[in-house]
């Protein structure tokens, strides 16, 4: 009995499959058998048993692994990566970073960081054509021109009404005297809100 369980034990090692139990099972051997068999064998048994279960944890992180990369695959195929590097300058940790954070908190974390670059770049993109905007500049020089009326440089302008045509008059791409009355309203407020120097 014990030659067989030696004989059958050394073609089990070079399986890795199953617990104790089901190497039990293979080479035929009940619990009464294995109390019967030296101390060294039994403590070889346990640890090839502690082995098997290593090996089925870690095939298990290495299944964890390949649907993380998995996931990284179907992002940069997706372009959501591509769009963040291309938005934001990445370096190594960058990378790490966005692959640490694809568990289900870490994808909407990355997806708003990817919104976020995206906001930003348009946002950059509307400041620019605000600032190039005519009427964005036509505004500023009426404002210079209201500061200049409130300081008494202007008398023929006492009103907001007069005001508000000359800006028309000054500068054609301005048409609507209620929006410039608004204007005045709100400098107003903020020349009341400033401390006075």
């Amino acid at each position: 009995m014990r030659m067989a369980s030696r004989q059958d034990s050394s073609t089990e090692s070079s399986s890795p499959k199953g617990t104790l139990a089901t190497y039990l099972e293979k080479i035929q051997l009940t619990p009464e058998a294995i109390a019967r068999l030296p101390a060294e064998e039994r403590e070889l048994l346990a640890k090839r048993d502690e082995a098997m279960v290593q090996v089925a944890s870690l095939a298990s992180l290495m299944r964890e692994r390949e649907k993380v990369a998995r996931q990284i695959i179907v992002m940069l195929t997706a372009g959501t990566m591509h769009n963040f590097c291309e938005m934001a300058p990445v370096d190594g940790l960058t990378i790490l970073e966005l692959c640490s954070l694809l568990d289900e908190k870490g994808r909407e974390k990355a997806r708003a960081m990817v919104m976020q670059a995206k906001h930003e770049q348009t946002s950059a993109g509307g400041k620019q054509r605000w600032r190039n905007d005519p009427k964005t500049a036509a505004k500023k020089n009426a404002h210079n021109l209201w500061l200049e009326r409130r300081e008494g440089r202007h008398s023929n302008l006492r009103t907001n009404q007069q005001f508000a045509r000359e800006c028309m008059h000054r500068w054609k791409i301005l048409r609507s005297e209620k929006s410039i009355l608004n204007w005045c309203t709100q400098w107003e407020k903020e020349a009341r809100l400033q401390p006075a120097s």
